[in-house]
C-alpha cells in the first residue's frame, strides 16, 4: 500500500469511527468526494469538538476535525490523498458496512 492509499484509508477509517459512534448517523450511508485535494461528504455533517465544548459556535465539519487528528501525528497535505467517490454502504443484510470505491463498483457492473 503506497502512501495516499494507506492516508485514504486512515481517513476514511477515522471517519466511520467517529460518525457510528452519533445516534445521528449510526444508520446513513454517506459519500466522500475527494478530488485534487478537496474532500466534501454528503450529507454536510458538523460535530462538536468533543463531550466538553457544547456550544453552537463549537461545531466543526467532520471532515476538518479528522484532518485535524490526523495532522497531530502524520504530516501530509490534501494532495496526498487517492481522488475517488468513497460510499460507505450497507451490507446486504444491513448487519455490516464498508467503505467502497463508487467508481470502481460502477464498472464492475
Amino acid at each position: 500500500m503506497d502512501r495516499g492509499s494507506g492516508l485514504t484509508y486512515d481517513f476514511l477509517h477515522t471517519l466511520s469511527r467517529r460518525l457510528s459512534g452519533d445516534a445521528r448517523w449510526k444508520d446513513t450511508e454517506y459519500v466522500v468526494n475527494i478530488c485534487s485535494g478537496d474532500i466534501n461528504i454528503d450529507p454536510l455533517i458538523y460535530v462538536y469538538l468533543d463531550m466538553h465544548h457544547r456550544k453552537s459556535t463549537d461545531k466543526i465539519n467532520i471532515v476538518d476535525l479528522v484532518l485535524s487528528r490526523m495532522r497531530e501525528s502524520l504530516k501530509f497535505t490534501t494532495n496526498d490523498f487517492v481522488d475517488g467517490t468513497y460510499v460507505y454502504r450497507f451490507s446486504g443484510n444491513k448487519s455490516r458496512r464498508r467503505w467502497t470505491n463508487k467508481i470502481i463498483d460502477d464498472l464492475n457492473r
